[in-house]
């Protein structure tokens, strides 16, 4: 009778957890090699077979039947629906995201699943467990790693040492790894000298590279310049054999790096809480999500797999998050994004979809070429000439798509169906200076303005801190009308919008938030719009990152620092930047006040043509 390798496991892992290798040695040799079996004596014979056992089970990638040889169920199970989801997209995946509720095993089945994984080729298998400290990783997965490698039923090759599992702790392209890298410092470059390298010999099945795994713990909180090292450990790999990135985390802040790669290929409106538990993602993520609600444990009732989430665990995170529907509570509950947290966010995610923010107007007379120059000066910012067009406009022209491959064209009316006429802003380029000399700056800022025919009154500039010598150099170039824009100072008595109770000094804290929601509210009612030529990345993830606050006892909101933004693990929003200070320049400029209705605040309609002349006569009236 042929038996199958996972029916073998099954019937070898009980006296090999009962600590008798020798039985278990023997049931696998008489299942294996029915005929003129050898009797096994010793324990070394029975591993000898045991190993082989193994190694056929991890190169057929029955992990999960490898895992019921190596542990007991209380050390570790693969039946949870939650660790198969995760196992299956491992074996198909190159780039996975496990975003989870709290004791749902993300990392530890992951932990696992690369433990086994680096088990089957340890010679030529690099995996990188990344924290944001040490002593995470001590404490977290690597300890589990570590105690998964002492306590294999079969022992494992290599003996642990700090932060490393490999047969030489100093062979740079194999083994289990721990690498350090805290928030807030400087972390790009960090992966960027690990590679995968031509083995030795081929592999029958893995091919003729070595491979490469690397493992995010709590990715949330790993350093954005982790996520640009990625992109380069990528591209170093053919396929998801030689390459994979798997990233664990409580899901908290969409506009984090780890929130912005998680959004759905069709925006978060297309998936569902109760529904959606797997998604490909807009940058080409497999997401896998898990939900606490779930768990076998929670669905029966009954604890069937100790460690994983159960009703009572439920209990206790929704009573600590203050309720059901908190934050907490989607996050640790859920595995799911608070749904309240998005109301935090300056401009909505609405807002920032292609069909709400792309498009082109159609003039109805020559637009004013404008600009406005993000100096950002400070540490790694770079200098961004936000460029564009405004003036009146009585239709847009949207993108090409399948129904309308030339661009469908809409036209503004008023409610009497009237062409209407709106003074509007169109976003045409995002130009980036190197750093440099303050005059080379303002030499090729100046150089771009007049080739765009931007005149002094339509260009403001950054005065911000070191901005101050940018904007005054500039202005001696180019002329007095250049706005200077200090976002430190108080902000306007001009209205943003018609419909607006508060003036900005009523309702925001200083200039830099006025800047904010006024992008924001040109964005809603439909005034400015970026054209063709400025790529999304990173503009549209800069504008939905943006927060702001109620302060307690304050009227008046406030959006938070660029500091505050960056400590989030962002990189400094200079394109978000350059566009607030252009809408900022051209409602100071203009003196525009839009409007909801299309009539910036007073009625502006298509002109008609004269119909009282001298030939009209008024003798014949009474």
């Amino acid at each position: 009778m042929q038996f199958t390798l996972t029916e073998v496991a099954t019937q070898v892992a009980m006296p090999l957890h009962l600590e008798d290798p020798v039985s278990a040695g023997q049931i696998a040799m008489d299942m294996l090699q029915p005929k003129d079996t050898p009797t096994i004596r010793t324990p070394e014979e029975a591993f000898v077979v045991l190993n082989a056992l193994l190694a056929g089970l991890l190169d057929n990638e029955l992990y999960a039947e490898a895992a019921k040889l190596l542990w007991k169920p209380s050390q570790f199970s693969a039946e949870p629906e939650s660790v198969r989801n995760i196992f299956d997209a491992l074996f198909s995946e190159s780039q996975i995201l496990v975003q989870g509720a709290a004791s749902m095993g993300k990392s530890f089945s992951i932990g696992v699943w690369m433990y086994l994984d680096w088990r089957r080729d340890p010679e030529n298998t690099n995996v990188l467990v990344v924290g944001p400290s040490e002593n995470h990783l001590q404490q977290n997965l690597f300890s589990h790693l570590v105690s998964l490698h002492n306590n294999s039923a079969i022992p494992g090759p290599g003996s642990p040492t700090n932060l490393c599992i490999a047969l030489n702790p100093h062979d740079q392209y194999a083994g289990i790894k721990g690498v350090v890298i805290p928030l807030g410092k400087k972390s790009a470059g960090r992966l960027q000298g690990v590679k995968v390298k031509p083995r030795k010999t081929p592999h029958p099945k893995l091919g003729r590279m070595t491979r490469l795994r690397v493992i995010l713990e709590e990715a949330e909180n790993i350093h954005v310049g982790v996520w640009e090292d990625l992109i380069n450990l990528s591209a170093n790999a053919a396929n998801s054999v030689q390459f994979k990135v798997v990233a664990a985390y409580n899901p908290k802040d969409r506009s984090s790096p780890v929130g912005i790669r998680a959004e759905p290929e069709n925006g978060w409106g297309s998936v569902d809480i109760e529904t959606s538990f797997s998604w490909r993602t807009k940058r080409g993520w497999k997401l896998v999500r898990l939900d606490g609600h779930r768990s076998e444990n929670v669905l029966k009732g009954q604890e069937i797999f100790p460690g994983m989430q159960t009703t009572r665990g439920l209990e206790a995170v929704t009573l600590q998050a203050g309720g059901a529907r908190t934050a907490g509570w989607f996050t640790m509950a859920r595995g799911w994004y608070p749904e309240d947290a998005i109301d935090t966010v300056v401009i909505p995610p609405a807002l920032l979809k292609d069909e709400a923010m792309r498009g082109e107007y159609i003039w109805a007379e020559e637009p004013q070429p404008c600009g406005f120059l993000d100096v950002a000066l400070e540490g790694g910012d770079n200098a961004i000439l936000c460029v564009g067009r405004f003036g009146k406009a009585y239709g847009l022209k949207r993108h090409p798509d399948l129904q309308h491959p030339d661009g469908e064209q809409t036209y503004f009316k008023n409610p009497d169906n009237r062409r209407l006429y709106r003074n509007c802003l169109q976003v045409d380029q995002l130009i980036k200076f190197p750093k440099g000399r303050t005059e080379d700056l303002v030499d090729s800022a100046k150089k771009a303005c007049d080739s765009l025919g931007i005149k002094a009154e339509f260009l403001g500039v950054d005065r911000t801190g070191n901005g101050a010598g940018v904007h005054d150099l500039l202005r001696s170039r180019m002329g007095d009308s250049v706005k200077g824009v200090n976002a430190s100072e108080s902000s306007t008595e001009m209205r943003i919008l018609a419909e607006d109770t508060k003036l900005p000094c009523d309702e925001y804290t200083l200039l830099a938030t006025e800047l904010w929601f006024a992008t924001r509210k040109w964005l809603d009612v439909g005034v400015a719009k970026i054209g063709p030529a400025v790529p999304s990345t990173p503009l549209v993830d800069e504008l939905g990152g943006r927060r702001f606050i109620q302060p307690h006892g304050n009227p008046r909101v406030k959006v938070e620092s660029k500091r505050e933004y960056k400590s989030r693990g962002h990189k400094s929003p200079d394109h978000a930047d350059a566009l607030t200070g252009l809408i900022h320049t051209v409602r100071m400029q203009s003196n525009v006040l839009q409007s909801f209705s299309g009539r910036d605040g007073k009625e502006d309609v298509q002109p008609m043509k004269q119909r009282v002349d001298v030939t009209n006569r008024f003798q014949r009236l009474d």
